[in-house]
């Protein structure tokens, strides 16, 4: 698994920064909404979180369809198969490559832009730990339906249509959390419910994402 992990970063580093690309959405993201609300720090600083968990899911939306997609294309997940590998073990090692590249990059850059909004630092700190336990569950949506949708080449606005609703709980926990954060801490129930969403969607998520790799495999 560390090794099929490594293989990934290494292959990422040596791109062209496409890796990069959540991160320059998310800042255009973030820009946008600010001139649009007029730079008023008041009303970007009341809904920052909003718009940082808005500006992060869009941005992992762009990625979901290149998971598994570009090495179903190049051969290379049918020579990790054939190869005997634990297709579980694929997966899971797909979802750590896919969380250090994709998720981590967002996360380091959510603190700056909820400073850029005005936002409090307890307000910073609940939205990033909020981000920390919900991205997971986001991640293994998003993985789930790209495998699902391997073999259509212009699925993107399906695999939209498919993980959006399944990240609608995770966001609306998410945003609980963060108002909850000054009363209760990180001991309220909404971290809680985010802590097991995710857990959950991991536990579950990578034996399904498996199964979806081996109909993939054995039917093309």
């Amino acid at each position: 698994m560390i090794a099929l992990t490594l293989r990934d970063l290494k292959l990422a580093m040596h791109s062209s920064g496409a890796w990069l690309h959540g991160v320059l959405f998310l800042l255009i993201f973030a820009l946008l909404c600010a001139v649009a609300l007029g730079g008023d720090k008041t009303v970007l600083s009341s809904i920052g979180p909003a718009l940082l968990w808005l500006a992060i899911i869009f941005s992992l939306l762009l990625s979901f369809e290149k998971g598994f997609g570009d090495d179903a294309r190049d051969g290379t997940l049918e020579q990790l198969y054939l190869s005997k590998l634990s297709l579980p073990i694929i997966a899971a090692s797909k979802l750590l490559s896919q969380w250090i590249l994709i998720v981590l990059p967002l996360l380091l850059a959510a603190p700056l832009l909820g400073y850029g909004f005005g936002m409090g630092a307890d307000d910073i700190r609940a939205t990033l730990i909020a981000l920390l336990l919900g991205t997971p569950s986001l991640l293994v949506y998003g993985t789930f339906a790209g495998v699902c949708l391997i073999s259509y080449r212009s699925g993107g606005l399906l695999l939209i249509l498919l993980t959006v609703p399944l990240m609608i709980p995770t966001l609306i926990f998410g945003l609980s959390a963060v108002d909850s954060y000054a009363a209760d801490g990180i001991i309220n129930p909404p971290f809680k419910a985010l802590a097991g969403i995710s857990l959950l969607s991991v536990g579950l998520g990578i034996p399904a994402i498996a199964a979806a790799l081996k109909t993939h495999l054995e039917t093309s």
